[in-house]
């Protein structure tokens, strides 16, 4: 969304979302400072896919790039978007996170950040196994590089 020249770029979730939503809410607000960009909690929107009030709501807003806290909201987002009169990406450019397998099976192929998976389990197997040679390991922090898929959901029409 950045480099397609947008200034405004809202971040949405649904209730009860999985524990790494604070670190892709991070994630998502360094984005925007390194952009230049001013976080605005006014763009960060917590609701329900199925309410069509929640949704009524989102697109009263403004929002017209939204990322999501990952794809399933995204693909429900799309669809629920639709309901509304609204197509992605010409009306709203959506983005997930996680690269589930349907997200360029979709209807409107899903722009989403890849997480390396195989990499990720690796790494779990073999901290864990350190862990139980050495107990007394101290705590760490171990970072990957996740991949954009830049697909149709996200391009300027």
């Amino acid at each position: 969304f950045i480099e397609q020249g947008a200034t405004r770029i809202d971040f949405m979730w649904q209730p009860n979302a999985a524990q790494t939503l604070s670190l892709r809410k991070i994630g998502y607000r360094e984005a925007l400072i390194r952009a230049g960009i001013t976080p605005n909690s006014h763009y960060e929107h917590e609701g329900h896919i199925d309410d069509p009030d929640f949704i009524e709501r989102l697109i009263a807003s403004g929002a017209t790039n939204i990322i999501c806290s990952n794809d399933e909201t995204a693909a429900h987002l799309i669809h629920a978007l639709e309901l509304h009169g609204k197509t992605v990406p010409t009306d709203i450019r959506i983005a997930g996170v996680d690269d589930i397998k349907f997200a360029q099976l979709a209807r409107v192929p899903l722009t989403t950040m890849a997480q390396p998976c195989r990499e990720l389990g690796e790494l779990a197997l073999n901290v864990m196994i350190e862990r139980i040679t050495n107990p007394s390991l101290p705590a760490r922090t171990i970072s990957t590089n996740a991949t954009l898929r830049v697909r149709e959901s996200s391009r300027i029409s």
